[in-house]
């Protein structure tokens, strides 16, 4: 832009410089019709001196004639230096204007780079703050979730800790009672046994021999879940099977074999490090709690699989593989304001006609379970089912 600044003007100028010019004639042409003039005005003077006034008036004619000559050459020079000025004026007029168009230009040119620069920036910093305001939005919901999970989790374990403090005051009675009223059941049954040995023959003594060993039994399980809840219990641990638990529960309690239709355990699960016994009974006492939910229908699905836990898993278990064994039921399920006491001991959902047992039932389940270094979850609504979940840890050798 610079040099086209610098040539045009160069190129207008010089082209009015070469424009063509009238010439007339040059100056030693002027100056001899000067010479000329002045010669023929001294004639005409002196003749008028001698009285020859017709002479006089010839010379001066011709004086009149030349000098007539030198004006008008002189006005035609005049009149093409004006001419030329004229041109080299509209020349520079053109070249002012043009100068003008370019520098109107250059300043539009500027203003539209400067407003294409300032909309850049507007919208560089309207993207810089929709970023910061997206960022700050995404950190909050960020820090709401964590600080949601950190209230639940605080609240699970606040209630966790509350249900084992429950289960802890319960062991401290039951525990005591418990080992003291096996002691005495175990010492009942073996008397009845040697009583039916003596009184075999008579049928009628062995039959109600036989119900108080039954009822001997009952008792005896009865002390067993109240051992439960003493510290340690009768815990022997061991590699355990899940497809076996509920292979024996099928063979011994034919009353629940209806609720084992629906079994999904993969062949290759691995097994559970835990007690054999106490495991089993958990397991007899949520297909019973299923088998009551359910009445006539007996829909139950049991499900199995391996789990990887890792160590930010929200049910505050080691890092880990893990079982986990879920059962539901299609029953009438339980009201939410129940729903936070079911693991407590002798609560029930039953009313006091249709109770079969004293509320040990799931309070049994969660403390073996957390002896198992395991979870039980409960979820339930009301008309549509129950689910509980179990998290056992896998069997590893040493």
């Amino acid at each position: 832009m610079r040099i086209l600044n610098i040539v045009l003007p160069a190129v207008i100028l010089l082209g009015g410089f070469l424009l063509p010019i009238e010439t007339g004639p040059d100056r030693s042409q002027i100056d001899q019709l000067k010479k000329q003039a002045a010669e023929y005005l001294k004639q005409s003077t002196l003749a008028e001196q001698r009285n020859a006034y017709a002479e006089a008036f010839k010379f001066y004619e011709k004086y009149k004639a030349a000098e007539g000559t030198v004006i008008e050459i002189k006005g035609r020079e005049k009149l093409n230096q004006m001419k030329t000025r004229f041109e080299v004026h509209k020349k520079e007029s053109k070249l002012a204007l043009l100068k003008k168009d370019k520098q109107l230009e250059e300043l539009a040119l500027t203003k539209q780079t400067h407003w294409r620069n300032f909309l850049l920036f507007l919208t560089l910093v309207v993207l810089v703050l929709v970023f910061v305001v997206y960022a700050m939005y995404r950190i909050k919901i960020r820090f709401n979730h964590r600080l949601r999970n950190e209230m639940q989790e605080r609240r699970r374990a606040e209630a966790q800790l509350l249900q084992s403090m429950k289960l802890e005051s319960v062991g401290i009675i039951a525990g005591d009672i418990a080992y003291g009223f096996d002691q005495l059941v175990a010492q009942f049954r073996e008397n009845v046994a040697g009583i039916v040995e003596l009184v075999k023959d008579d049928l009628t003594c062995v039959r109600m021999l036989s119900n108080a060993q039954a009822a001997s039994r009952q008792a005896s399980e009865l002390a067993g879940k109240l051992i439960t809840f003493a510290d340690g219990g009768w815990l022997v641990f061991d590699k355990v099977s899940v497809a076996g638990l509920f292979k024996e529960i099928m063979e011994h309690h034919p009353q629940l074999r209806p609720l084992l239709r629906r079994v999904s355990i993969p062949p290759n699960l691995p097994p559970i490090r835990g007690d054999e016994r106490q495991l089993r009974q958990v397991m007899i006492n949520l297909l019973q709690n299923a088998q009551e939910a359910t009445g006539e229908q007996k829909i139950v699905a049991i499900n199995a699989r391996t789990v990887r836990l890792d160590q930010s898993n929200p049910l505050s278990l080691t890092s880990g593989l893990y079982i986990n064994v879920t059962i539901k039921d299609n029953g009438s399920g339980i009201s939410p304001e129940h729903l936070g006491k079911v693991f407590d001991p002798y609560f029930s959902t039953r009313d006091e006609v249709s109770r079969k047992g004293m509320g040990l039932g799931l309070a049994v389940c969660y403390t073996v379970i957390k002896k198992h270094n395991g979870s039980i979850q409960l979820e339930s609504e009301p008309g549509k089912g129950t689910e509980v979940t179990l998290h056992l840890p896998v069997y590893t050798e040493g």
